[in-house]
């Protein structure tokens, strides 16, 4: 009996650890699942939604610049391949929940918002380039 529920409790922490696989297609993600992701799937594309000045500022590693406020920035999305899987981020995660919804009703298969943006990254040590 001790072995059942010693199994039932490892089985839970796994699925309850990978939150991607409990929000298939997108959505929010914390810093932790973001940093997860970013290790793990090499091909993840990470689009950093704030202005130029904001990107220079300093951000995550491998993050092309988008700016969310171009007056062509739905044109910039729809020139995107809509099959790869994307980790979209801002100042506070504003812009990027706009830009996720934005992607989603164009037909992107699997979009995530990173809760909180690069403030929440900066908050819990996460490394940010320049």
């Amino acid at each position: 009996m001790k072995k059942v529920l010693f199994m039932l409790l490892v089985a839970f922490g796994v699925l309850a650890c990978n939150g991607q696989q409990s929000n298939p297609g997108g959505g929010d993600v914390s810093v932790t699942e973001a940093t997860g992701m970013v290790k793990q799937d090499k091909e993840l594309v990470i689009l950093d939604v704030r202005t130029p000045e904001e990107y220079q500022s300093g951000h995550l590693a491998g993050a092309q610049n988008m700016n969310y406020y171009d007056a062509n920035f739905a044109q910039q999305l729809e020139d995107l391949p809509h099959d790869k899987r994307y980790l979209v981020y801002c100042h506070s995660g504003g812009r990027s929940a706009k830009a996720l919804k934005q992607m989603k009703e164009s037909g992107f298969k699997e979009v995530y918002n990173l809760k909180g943006g690069v403030t929440a990254w900066k908050a819990e040590d996460g490394k940010i380039e320049k």
